[in-house]
């Protein structure tokens, strides 16, 4: 059996594309957490 090891390279690449996913993801689950705060709010308003 073959094993192939990542370069340095190709793992720096993986990272890097991660953490530019992560960084576009952010600010949609912020939003996404704050409707489910204000929906939990009015309902314990009534």
């Amino acid at each position: 059996m073959k094993t192939r090891n990542f370069t340095l390279l190709e793992l720096l690449i993986i990272i890097s594309i991660l953490g530019v996913l992560i960084t576009l993801l952010l600010p949609s689950l912020n939003k996404i957490r704050e409707t489910t705060k204000r929906a939990v709010c009015a309902g314990n308003m009534r």
